[in-house]
């Protein structure tokens, strides 16, 4: 299932869950449910997450707090984290930040190279 919008996009493949922002967008708590909605939607019991903050976005202070929350956790067994030139290190650290101990996280400037360590832990 793919959930497109003018300010991101969420979909499922291969196991691994993508997250991708758009240019200029601003992430509002409407869209941080939606997230989570999708997100929950996944059945596997440890979630694999590509995370594309590439684009210049912004996330508001109610959608932070609502992300950050702990009824929004899910067991993240690994995330990656891809940046480009126009990564706000505001949204690296947010998206670092957001995870437990137990979560490997990396960060990747190479969108194959992400797939290809977040493949690591498939079932």
């Amino acid at each position: 299932m793919i959930q497109l919008t003018p300010r991101y996009k969420i979909y499922e493949e291969n196991s691994i869950l993508h997250l991708i922002f758009h240019e200029s967008s601003i992430i509002t708590y409407d869209d941080a449910i939606t997230f989570e909605q999708q997100i929950k939607s996944i059945k596997a019991k440890n979630q694999i997450r590509l995370v594309d903050i590439r684009a210049q976005f912004t996330i508001n202070e109610k959608a932070k707090h609502y992300l950050e929350s702990s009824k929004t956790k899910a067991k993240i067994l690994a995330q990656g984290i891809l940046v480009g030139a126009n990564t706000n290190q505001i949204n690296l650290d947010f998206y670092q930040g957001m995870n437990c101990k137990k979560t490997e996280i990396k960060i990747f400037v190479n969108y194959d190279v992400a797939i290809e360590w977040l493949s690591l832990f498939k079932s």
